[in-house]
């Protein structure tokens, strides 16, 4: 009887490792597929402010050539020359305040965990959809991405896209 218990419970460990080993793998996947369902194909890198900052874009998106960079920090435009529009900005001040200032209501407010905590601001206007991804840079300082585009040519896919470059960001 002892023995048998053993086996079962060693038996459902295996399983549980194996589950979580595969969750990683299909996780890996459904992200790709995501990722091509919007016609990207590969990233490029991107040098900003002097070669301070990385990001990557997907391969035929343009950042406008314009960068703007003071006392080390950037504002820079980029767009998939199509629907979508993006900003990329490090602003000074704190992340709650910043987040209030986008919008009021906390509904609207996602905050996930990767290697940084991240602010994640849905706004949805008549016709556009503006996300906001905010995470503390450094001392004092918010990076801030966002996204506009069009409400109906929006796919559910395309957060992937958005999630990617903005984890990109170093």
């Amino acid at each position: 009887m002892n023995k048998k218990k053993i086996y079962i419970i060693a038996l459902l460990v295996i399983l549980m490792f194996i589950i979580v080993c595969m969750k990683n793998l299909f996780i890996q996947d459904i992200k790709e597929v995501a990722i091509s369902n919007n016609n990207i194909k590969n990233f490029d890198e991107y040098l900003l402010g002097e070669g301070e900052y990385k990001v990557s874009l997907p391969e035929g998106w343009e950042i406008d050539k314009k960068i703007k960079s003071f006392n080390g920090d950037i504002n820079i435009n980029f767009s998939d020359n199509d629907n979508i529009e993006g900003n990329i900005s490090i602003e000074k001040g704190n992340i709650e305040d910043i987040s209030n200032s986008i919008t009021n209501s906390k509904e609207n407010i996602k905050i996930i965990e990767d290697n940084y905590i991240w602010h994640i601001i849905n706004v949805v206007n008549n016709k556009t959809i503006n996300k906001y991804y905010l995470r503390s840079y450094s001392e004092g300082k918010v990076l801030i991405i966002k996204y506009s585009y069009i409400k109906e040519k929006e796919k559910n896919s395309i957060n992937v896209v958005f999630d990617s470059i903005s984890m990109s960001f170093k």
